[in-house]
């Protein structure tokens, strides 16, 4: 189940705004899912990577359609 507001996403510029790093944070009750392996709770956040996959609905369920 997706929320209305899942998940925020945001930038931190570092020292002289030519650098900086990109987070995710679950808001929602449900859990968000970083390349299948990390899943995210309500309140934590993970800096991303070039690459990464984020999921908000099971896998397992979206494959199943």
């Amino acid at each position: 189940m997706i929320s209305n507001r899942h998940a925020k996403i945001y930038c931190l510029f570092l020292g002289n705004n030519h650098n900086m790093e990109v987070y995710i944070e679950d808001t929602s009750g449900n859990g968000t899912k970083i390349n299948s392996t990390v899943k995210l709770r309500k309140g934590e956040k993970r800096l991303l990577h070039s690459g990464d996959a984020i999921c908000l609905v099971n896998p397992q369920i979206v494959n199943g359609l």
